[in-house]
Parts: C-alpha cells; structure tokens; sequence
C-alpha cells in the first residue's frame, strides 16, 4: 500500500498547503525574474538613445587613463589632484573630432561658438574622467550627469579663461585655440542675451581672480549635481545610483569650503557660495533663453552629434 493512502486527513491538508506554497514561491520568483530581466532591457533600451558619439567618449579608455588615487595627505593634495587632472585633460587636442559645417557655406557666428564648444566638451569629458570619483560610477550615470550638466558647465567654465578687458574669451590651454569675442555672442543670440552672459561671466571671474582653484572645483560639483536642466523642455534622465553620485559631490563640497575657509575666512566663504548659487540660477534662466534662440536659428543637422545632445537640440 502507497504511504500517502494511509496519511491521516490532517497531513494531508499538511501536504496540500507544503505543495501550494512551493507552487506560490516558484511562480514568485519566476515573475520576480522576468520584471528584472523587463528592467534591464528597459535600461539598456533607455541607454541606446543616447547619441552614440556622447558614449563613445565618456566610456572609452583608449585614450584617458583616470587618476585612481584618492590617498591625500590632506585638503591641498585633494585639490592639487583636481587641478592636475585638468590641465592634463585640456590638453586634449581632439582632432578625431573635427567640425562637421561644410566649409563651402559661412560659417556664422553661432555655429563658430558650437563648434568652440564641440572642442570644450571633449576637454571636460577628458578632465572628469581622470578623477576617481567619477571613474567608479556605473557606466549609465556617467553619460546621464555629462549630458544632463555639461551645457550649464560651459559657463563656469568660460569663466577660467575670459577677459572683461577686451571681452575675449580663451576656452583651452593651448595657445593655438581660436578664442571666442563678446561680439561673438551678441551676434549670434542678440544683445539682450549678450548683456545678460557678461554680467553673469563678469561676477564669475572676479571669483577666478581670488583663486581659479575655485572654479575648477566648482566644475566638478556641478558635475555631480541633479536637476540642473529643469528650466529646458527636456526629461532629466534618473540615476542607477544616486547616492553615490550625492557622496561623491559632498566630497568636493566640503573640500572646497575647507579651501576656503583656511584661505579666505568665514565671512568670504559665505559670501563666495552665495554668488555661486545665485549665479546658477541666472544661467538657468540664460540657457532657457539660449536653447530657444539656437533650436530657432540653426539646422541641428549640421551641429556636431556630440553638441546636438548635450544642448538637448532638436
């Protein structure tokens, strides 16, 4: 005689539920299983959208190789890895990366600041990736922060080589780099908007006189930062990690205002971050502007892909 005929009633209630419950736990974890694999398609899905180009330089290590040394005797060596990591950067000379105007038409003074730009951006991408806080973030949120902050970064970043005497701006180290005029960008965006970025840049630069270490650190918070590019009709795209993003910007943060703090006192400190907040809200307000007038005036087709994304054109 089989076993389970002479079970009593109440184990085979027993048997009934153990064979339910087993059935609910492997249908669980099937569907647990298809909802994961549902979002890592969605991610990569998500990833393809990108512009091609953007990946390729933010993700490749043929020719960048990221400073990974995060032992610092202290708040200068900290700062001093910053400041060597961007020189090294700017002295990319991208010439893989050429401008895709065709040379028979004019080239006017917009498409000459996109194309000034084109070049800025491979430096920058170049400049964050020898920092090691950046190098240990997931591949996604590396494309996601530069394409979400670089066109706001452009700004601080004009500030380090600008000139209010002449109102030139020197947008990399080498000294052959065709530099951009003020009359640049009133041509291209008006005299409003014109008005508008040499007060903006004006203030920043008084702040690269204190110390230009300043800036560059700045560079990088504004990096690491989240929701800069509300003021553009434009879905910010999520974080894989957030948090790490968020501890890794804190770093710079406390740094810089330890920097400060030694060098230049309490009051001044204050006062610096205050002008550095207030000035990121008025270069949101400016880029709204801008975005509009370049979506208006120019033929995202002949924009390099690289600018394309990283001005949200369409």
């Amino acid at each position: 005689m089989r076993k389970e005929w002479i079970l009593t009633e109440e184990e085979k209630l027993n048997k009934k539920r153990r064979i339910e419950e087993n059935r609910r736990l492997r249908s669980a974890h099937t569907n647990e299983s298809l909802l994961l694999k549902d979002n890592f398609n969605e991610t990569i899905n998500s990833t393809e959208k990108y512009d091609l180009d953007l990946q390729n330089v933010v993700l490749n290590r043929n020719y960048i190789y990221s400073s990974r040394s995060t032992s610092f005797r202290g708040n200068i060596d900290f700062i001093e890895n910053v400041v060597t990591a961007f020189h090294d950067g700017f002295k990319l000379n991208p010439t893989s990366y050429g401008w895709s105007y065709p040379l028979a038409k004019k080239i006017t003074a917009l498409y000459q600041i996109l194309n000034t730009k084109n070049t800025t951006a491979l430096r920058l991408i170049s400049f964050y990736k020898r920092l090691s806080e950046f190098d240990a973030l997931n591949e996604i949120d590396k494309v996601n922060l530069v394409k979400s902050n670089l066109h706001f970064i452009f700004f601080f970043h004009s500030s380090l080589g600008y000139d209010p005497i002449n109102d030139i701006y020197h947008e990399g180290i080498p000294s052959n780099d065709t530099p951009l005029y003020g009359s640049d960008i009133r041509e291209a965006h008006g005299h409003d908007i014109y008005v508008r970025c040499t007060l903006i840049m004006r203030s920043l630069h008084s702040i690269v006189e204190m110390d230009r270490r300043i800036m560059q650190l700045t560079l990088v918070i504004l990096l690491f930062s989240k929701g800069l590019s509300h003021f553009i009709n434009c879905q910010e795209p999520s974080l894989n990690n957030y948090q790490q993003v968020l501890h890794a910007q804190n770093i710079y943060v406390e740094q810089l205002w330890i920097f400060l703090e030694q060098h230049y006192g309490s009051i001044q400190t204050i006062r610096t971050f205050t002008t550095l907040i207030n000035k990121c809200m008025l270069i949101q307000a400016l880029f709204r502007d801008i975005h509009q007038d370049i979506n208006e005036k120019i033929d995202i087709c002949q924009v390099p892909p690289i600018m394309r994304t990283l001005m949200h054109l369409s």
